[in-house]
């Protein structure tokens, strides 16, 4: 890889005009290519924290349980709502069926903060049901049902490496109550959720958060029971978790003016916890500089405060940007949807982030209807618990050659 920097400019508060032309090019530079002769680093970029009130938590791909008390960030808690799913239909219970021990598994990929302070565990039988073609948000906080208690305190977690498991033994008599359904109320799925509308877990715990996999090998609600014609075995009727099981996390919501008024450091927390407004500023002036150029790279960099290097809490391994347009809405940019992820970058390199925002810059300079603001963010935010510091000097670099 050659690397030729000839000359560079620090674009602050004030820059000077060069041209009276307003053609600026664009030569997208391949990330294994990078010849680059010139270049303006800009640093007059402002940013404002902000409180997410919610992020779309429904279908997630993991379930996120337990509770941070960052000195920091503040309080956090994660809870989960979640329907059951029949493994097979047309369920024969035979005669008499009944239960001898219910449980309630996942497989966990992950979990942030320390496993030896996950304490107390309850789950409830839901009062309403969810409904799977709908939307829900992680500040719905009524689809949390506190009403019938079917289990509480006791959970094992298995450390093992290639199959980690959280398991709860949950009452009998939730267990015998499914089991008096009845063959007729489970013949299919649409039946059943008619009569059982799921359950709600919620835990309390000093510091920590545990990821639950719906979709894992062993996540599976499990009624071992007994019939008339089978005295002397166990059966089993087992539940997925996962497939079409509607599920919902729900969090708290966090607003810590702290924070929100901080202008020396940038917050980043998932679970609907803060991201950032980027507004990058003197856009005449970088068009003067660039007037009669070509825009062949441009990245802007974040890096990591020390209360983030040196802290307990883990920072995100990767970061998102998107770009807010003319309606107000965000929308992913070009430079991640056209050149893809290795291209756009954002993963978390020693003490800093980088993106690639070649063809934000120029359609910026070049295109009225795109705004200059981008919001910095954790695009895994309603499966994830990480939180980062970022300093406030943040840097944009525009490489250029002749048109």
């Amino acid at each position: 890889m050659i690397k030729i920097y000839k000359l560079s400019f620090l674009l602050s508060l004030i820059l000077i005009s060069c041209t009276d032309s307003n053609i600026i090019g664009l030569e997208v530079q391949p990330e294994d290519e990078d010849i680059l002769f010139n270049n303006i680093i800009i640093q007059n970029i402002d940013f404002s924290n902000i409180s997410e009130d919610s992020v779309r938590t429904d279908e997630t791909t993991r379930l996120l349980l337990g509770e941070m008390n960052d000195d920091l960030f503040g309080y956090s808690n994660a809870s989960f709502t979640t329907q059951f799913y029949l493994q097979d239909e047309n369920i024969d219970l035979g005669t008499n069926p009944e239960v001898i021990s219910v449980n309630l598994t996942y497989n966990y990929s992950d979990y942030y903060g320390d496993l030896t302070n996950f304490s107390l565990v309850q789950v409830y039988e839901n009062q309403e049901s969810l409904d799977k073609q709908q939307e829900y948000y992680s500040n719905e906080g009524s689809l949390i049902s506190k009403d019938s208690l079917v289990h509480i305190n006791s959970y094992e977690t298995s450390l093992d490496l290639d199959n980690p498991l959280f398991t709860l033994d949950l009452e009998k008599e939730f267990g015998q109550k499914i089991l008096n359904l009845g063959n007729s109320q489970l013949q299919n799925n649409e039946i059943f959720q008619q009569y059982f509308k799921g359950i709600s877990v919620l835990a309390y715990a000093e510091n920590t958060i545990l990821m639950l996999n719906p979709e894992g090998t062993n996540s599976k609600f499990r009624i071992y029971y007994k019939n008339d014609e089978n005295q002397n075995d166990t059966l089993l009727l087992e539940f997925l978790l996962g497939n079409d099981a509607a599920r919902v996390n729900v969090f708290n919501e966090k607003s810590n003016p702290v924070i929100i008024n901080n202008t020396d450091n940038i917050y980043i927390q998932s679970m609907s916890g803060y991201k950032s407004k980027i507004i990058i500023n003197n856009l005449d002036s970088i068009k003067d500089i660039l007037a009669n150029k070509t825009i062949n790279k441009a990245t802007i960099n974040f890096g990591l405060s020390s209360e983030s290097v040196n802290s307990f809490y883990d920072a995100h391994e990767k970061l998102f940007l998107r770009r807010v347009d003319k309606s107000g809405n965000l929308v992913d940019l070009a430079d991640y949807t056209l050149e893809g992820e290795s291209f756009f970058k954002g993963n978390l390199d020693e003490s800093s982030y980088q993106f690639n925002i070649t063809r934000y810059i120029h359609s910026l300079l070049t295109n009225n209807m795109y705004t200059n603001e981008l919001h910095l963010l954790d695009k895994d935010a309603n499966i994830k618990a990480n939180r980062t510091v970022l300093e406030k000097n943040i840097s944009l670099i525009i490489y250029y050659s002749q048109l």
